[in-house]
């Protein structure tokens, strides 16, 4: 028989050895400051990092004095420091109408940040505006040869994030406290065997509040922590479940929240039928796990 885990939160839940450091450069927007033109103008606007060739970001967008034209792209790119250029033409209307280059800038950045090219000639006076920002590091768990696959779900998002795979306990725990006092928290946990070894990974996104996190415990004792933390304005947001040393054990991320929520375990027709009976008092699923009993 297996046995269901449920995890329910009322509302939705919503940044390694031997690795390469990875950042990106997010274009937020191209503000207008001048548009020396009788009426709107035309835009185009393309930027790359380093040697790269530039891609083109838009063209054709129109923009008056005082607009700002979102751009929502973004840019990978390994180590510092990374120079960014960008080109900036505006369209002449008329006889004998073509692009002309309003001009083309760079800036060399080190360190993340919030930075702007600023070009300005006779054709028109805009700033070009980005965010640096470091995207996190991946393990030698997914850079080595391995029969392991690894599945991910991605969004779109410009916050700081950071994945973390393929350690022991004791590093997994040393880096997730070290990336809790850099701004980051932690949405997901994984656990699986290499080998002899249990080794943990984790999905970081950038966030200020409270949080815990909570491994290696038996059933009784890891609801006891639930119910503790949950008075104390904690939510449980991912639950895992494994076995080490013919004992079933638990681990759990915890987030800040104040929603009602529902932690529950059973085989599966009880499961259908408290998962029916709390969706019709407001509850949502948010996290499911299933095991053998």
């Amino acid at each position: 028989m297996r046995k269901y885990m449920l995890t329910i939160i009322i509302g939705i839940v919503f940044g390694v050895l031997g690795s390469a450091q990875a950042a990106s450069v997010f274009f937020t927007k191209m503000t207008v400051n001048d548009c020396k033109e009788f009426g709107t103008c035309d835009w185009w606007l393309s930027c790359a990092l380093n040697n790269e060739n530039e891609k083109t970001f838009f063209q054709m967008v129109e923009a008056d004095t005082g607009d700002e034209i979102e751009v929502n792209r973004d840019l990978v790119f390994q180590d510092f420091p990374v120079t960014v250029h960008c080109t900036v033409k505006e369209h002449d209307g008329g006889i004998g109408a073509g692009w002309e280059d309003v001009g083309s800038g760079s800036i060399t950045v080190a360190t993340a940040g919030e930075y702007k090219i600023h070009l300005d000639n006779n054709e028109g006076d805009v700033d070009v505006e980005f965010t640096v920002d470091n995207v996190g590091q991946s393990s030698q768990g997914l850079t080595v040869a391995s029969p392991r696959r690894y599945v991910g779900v991605f969004r779109s998002g410009s916050d700081g994030h950071f994945l973390w795979v393929g350690v022991e306990w004791d590093d997994f725990v040393a880096k997730w406290t070290e990336l809790s006092n850099k701004g980051f928290r932690l949405i997901d946990l994984e656990t699986y065997k290499e080998g002899n070894k249990r080794l943990y990974a984790g999905v970081f996104r950038a966030g200020s509040d409270k949080h815990f996190l909570w491994a290696g415990v038996e059933w009784d004792a890891f609801v006891a922590k639930w119910k503790e933390l949950s008075n104390k304005g904690l939510r449980l947001i991912d639950l895992e479940t494994y076995e080490e040393s013919n004992k079933r054990l638990y681990a759990g991320v915890f987030r800040a929240g104040s929603d009602g929520h529902f932690l529950w375990a059973g085989p599966g027709p009880d499961f259908l039928a408290k998962w029916k009976e709390l969706s019709l008092k407001g509850f949502r699923l948010i996290d499911l796990e299933i095991y053998p009993e």
